[in-house]
């Protein structure tokens, strides 16, 4: 379990809710999705590189970023990686309606969307001109790319800083 002591280099004086994955051992496996195991090692090199690549297209802290994925590896990876770098994750129902989808993201101006595999049914059907505020979309064709970007550490974040806006 994650101290104070072993905490490593995503740690500084405040707590970011990515530091999660942070301090486990490395060869441990951290999540199981659809039958692929990923250790901690793994996923905090995935969640560090797509921190990386998301800075790299322009997303800053404070920034919303929808992300319409199931619970699974994409979801982890993006939602720690845009909590981790300061921005607000919005996570969306993957089988929401295109109706829904387009209405919460802008609800929220969104400046990014990342949209699963699960996903891609519901999105396929949104105009991207309806959503004024979307700078950039990151589908699952892009998703590997962005687990190979340059690594980026956890931004140091403030207590009243907003991490996650969540629709219920």
């Amino acid at each position: 379990m994650p101290t104070s002591e072993n905490r490593g280099p995503d740690i500084q004086s405040s707590m970011n809710l990515a530091s999660i994955i942070v301090g486990h051992a490395a060869g441990k496996v951290a999540s199981i999705s659809r039958g692929r195991p990923t250790t901690y090692g793994e996923l905090t090199s995935q969640v560090r590189r797509f921190r990386g690549s998301l800075q790299a297209v322009g997303i800053t802290r404070g920034d919303r970023v929808a992300i319409i994925a199931a619970h699974g590896r994409h979801f982890a990876v993006a939602f720690l990686a845009t909590v981790g770098m300061g921005a607000v994750a919005v996570p969306l129902n993957p089988v929401a309606t295109a109706e829904e989808l387009e209405r919460e993201i802008n609800e929220v101006a969104a400046k990014a969307v990342i949209v699963g595999p699960s996903a891609v049914p519901a999105w396929s059907r949104i105009s991207a001109t309806s959503m004024p505020s979307v700078e950039r979309v990151i589908a699952p064709a892009s998703f590997a790319e962005l687990v190979q970007g340059p690594e980026m550490p956890a931004a140091h974040v403030n207590p009243a800083d907003l991490a996650v806006q969540m629709f219920t």
